[in-house]
């Protein structure tokens, strides 16, 4: 005769329940399995546009500078891509309140300036102490990625003191009617040539393409005055 063993049931349902665990945790693993794998390949993966290259970087170090098309790298973050726009044109507004482009090697970025910002950068004294208002812009394009990305700290910034550092110094040279009247285009290309010069010593990676005179006026105040002058 059988010993009746009232814990049968509990020990059997036990012992289905671990069964169904052990298979579950089987399943599980696998399903977490494919989800990794497929996050390390998503995250491998990345597209370079036809106007770009890729900087690709270990821990913020630089590895490697990759053309347009399809690529792979380390996952999970430990590469990263910084995509360059390398064929476009870029342009920076001086002397203009309305928003101006600043490129950040991911695209570009817009800083729209005060008006009193403005009239600060556009005013400039001449060879003859006149005071001028000069607004102008520079077109330009990243020839050197890597020097681009890691020379500088802020590179906008950088690029935007040596423009106007060009300027002031050319203008500096120059008279108010000089300014006001044909040497717009001359006073243009000197300030390009230093300017190419000062890239190409800091190797900003920064190629100058176009520096032009937008417009050139007396401040208001004087306006009148130098009317008078001309109309004699």
């Amino acid at each position: 005769m059988s010993q009746f063993d009232p814990f049968r049931e509990s020990r059997e349902s036990l012992s289905e329940v671990q069964a169904w665990m052990k298979h579950q945790r089987g399943q599980v693993f696998a399903i977490a399995v494919v989800l990794v794998g497929a996050l390390a390949l998503f995250t491998s993966f990345f597209q370079i546009d036809a106007d770009q290259v890729g900087v690709v970087m270990l821990f913020g170090r630089y590895v490697d500078t990759v053309e347009p098309g399809a690529h792979f790298k380390m996952p999970f973050g430990i590469d990263e891509v910084v995509k360059v726009p390398v064929a476009r044109q870029l342009k920076m507004v001086f002397g203009a309140t309305k928003e101006t482009a600043m490129v950040d090697g991911q695209g570009g970025r817009r800083r729209r300036y005060s008006k009193r910002e403005a009239e600060e950068e556009r005013r400039m004294l001449t060879g003859d102490l006149n005071v001028a208002m000069v607004g102008w812009t520079v077109q330009y394009k990243i020839a050197d990625p890597k020097k681009f990305l890691f020379n500088f700290r802020d590179i906008d910034s950088t690029l935007r003191l040596m423009s106007e550092a060009a300027m002031r110094e050319v203008v500096g040279d120059q008279t108010i009617d000089d300014l006001l009247t044909g040497g717009r285009e001359r006073i243009a290309d000197q300030a390009k040539g230093l300017l190419v010069a000062m890239n190409q010593h800091y190797e900003t990676g920064i190629a100058i393409e176009h520096v032009k005179l937008q417009d050139v006026n007396a401040p208001d105040p004087v306006r009148p005055a130098l009317r008078e002058v001309e109309d004699r």
